[in-house]
């Protein structure tokens, strides 16, 4: 116990030495008595003792309650108050510095040992509860997805890393706020709604947020249906909103209109993202595939979507040999509903097994089916699993003639080059990139920094890193021998 070391603040020589020799006896050590209030400041900051023992009433200007209140405020050091007033407004004064406990004057030893070791027990708890704080805060943060929390009272509680950097609203401006306040939600009725459904254990679904950037860009974001209710030990009850932003999917969305037919330019993994975004807003969808109808579904989960198998296939799914038989199974689909969409993204394997005016003529009657009951008609294409090159300039040439009209690539333009040389110029500098740098030096809104970083990275040419709180874009090998091509 002889570890334990106290300070005493006491301004009567008298009483301090008794003290001392009473807290020297039970086995703490006493390295400074202090008789006033910025002494006693000062050398709690130079000693940094295990717990500050300060009466209330001292001489000169700075009293112990606020001699308390500023200790508190510059280290982390808890305090026990002499006194020996015990009135209520004495009382009300010292609570405000939130102290680990009193001991009235005259000093008895038990009650004086007490009080201490129940303050260094509090104050290791509360340390080790906020290390614990701490901890989670740092993995919240290194979380990609957006995660925030508003209690019972309308308040935020969490704010990490990527919702600060989607919002341009750091923790400390939204902290504590009550959310009509802020002016980021849209829809605050519908937000709240979902808040209160959640702590009465009636959930409602929020599928989709709307947030108002500090830059005026609107972010949308999508959440699960499951939230998680948080006690924060206030008597509050906290609502854990976990999300992604799909900003640019909702753009890409726009551009859509029934009835017609699409290319989707990207990576399967982003193009079956893309199609998701669909079934979150109610579309009936059906996928037309080689992948296995356990990964379709693990994808689309917890949206129901019917699937064509390529080649034959079983286990809860369509399954065709021939082009008659897969155009009848879409003709099928195509009459269960008014919001139905069709996903092909098979059609490098049609291309193995048939002849290109066979899977011409294939396209052209898919997506006059589709046209006819106002659906839409989606085809997934890779220029690298393509026999030539030339197949696909004819094909995407071809598919202008459409009956539904003319098919609009979804390809990123040459802002993409634009942004991969700014990286490489930049790196060759060792300079860091972060979103905000790339946003203002290519002049173009956040969400269209986000959809272009994310298509940069899936096709390998840029690598997006943490730095602290941070996000870091750099140019990778990949990226530097396109750029190498093209200047060529």
């Amino acid at each position: 116990m002889s570890s334990v070391r106290i300070l005493l603040v006491e301004d009567e020589v008298i009483v301090a030495t008794a003290i001392k020799e009473t807290l020297e006896q039970i086995g703490y050590c006493v390295p400074a008595i202090e008789v006033s209030g910025e002494e006693a400041v000062k050398m709690a900051g130079e000693l940094l003792p295990d717990l500050v023992l300060m009466d209330i009433k001292l001489k000169g200007k700075m009293d112990g309650i606020a001699a308390a209140e500023q200790i508190r405020n510059e280290v982390d050091i808890p305090i026990v108050y002499l006194t020996a007033y015990g009135d209520e407004e004495t009382m009300k004064q010292a609570r405000v510095t939130e102290p680990y406990g009193y001991v009235l004057k005259p000093v008895e030893t038990r009650e004086l040992r007490c009080n201490i070791e129940i303050a260094l027990y509090k104050h290791m708890v509360e340390k080790r509860l906020q290390n614990n704080h701490t901890h989670l805060s740092n993995i919240i943060d290194g979380i990609d997805e957006v995660i925030f929390s508003i209690d019972s009272n309308k308040r935020i509680t969490t704010w990490n890393a990527s919702i600060e950097q989607l919002s341009g609203y750091v923790f400390n401006e939204v902290n504590n706020k009550e959310i009509g306040s802020l002016g980021i939600f849209e829809h605050v009725d519908k937000l709240v709604e979902g808040v209160d459904s959640v702590c009465t254990g009636e959930p409602v679904e929020l599928r989709h947020i709307v947030l108002t950037a500090k830059d005026g860009d609107k972010i949308v974001l999508y959440i699960p249906h499951s939230t998680l209710m948080v006690e924060d030990g206030k008597q509050h009850t906290s609502v854990l909103f976990i999300g992604r932003d799909v900003t640019s999917q909702y753009e890409r969305l726009k551009s859509l209109k029934k009835g017609k037919g699409y290319v989707l330019m990207d990576v399967e993994a982003e193009a079956l993202s893309f199609f998701t975004s669909l079934a979150e807003i109610g579309y009936h969808c059906l996928v037309i595939t080689r992948n296995k109808p356990a990964f379709i579904k693990h994808v689309f989960h917890p949206y129901s979507v019917q699937i064509i198998s390529l080649p034959m296939n079983t286990g809860g799914t369509s399954e065709t040999s021939d082009l008659d038989g897969l155009l009848a199974l879409i003709k099928n689909f195509s009459k269960t509903g008014k919001n139905t969409v069709a996903l092909l993204s098979g059609i490098e394997y049609l291309l193995s097994l048939y002849s290109f005016d066979k899977l011409l003529h294939l396209i052209f009657e898919i997506n006059e089916v589709m046209h006819r009951s106002s659906s839409l008609f989606l085809m997934h294409i890779s220029d690298q699993l393509f026999f030539s090159k030339n197949q696909l300039h004819l094909l995407r040439s071809e598919l202008v003639l459409l009956p539904s009209g003319s098919v609009e690539d979804l390809i990123p333009d040459l802002q993409l080059y634009d942004m991969l040389e700014f990286l490489q110029r930049e790196g060759k500098q060792s300079r860091d990139i972060t979103f905000t740098r790339l946003r203002k030096e290519l002049n173009v809104s956040f969400p269209t920094i986000r959809k272009n970083t994310r298509y940069l990275e899936g096709k390998g040419f840029i690598k997006i890193m943490r730095k602290g709180r941070t996000k870091i874009i750099q140019l990778s090998g990949r990226g530097e021998r396109l750029i190498e091509r093209f200047d060529t």
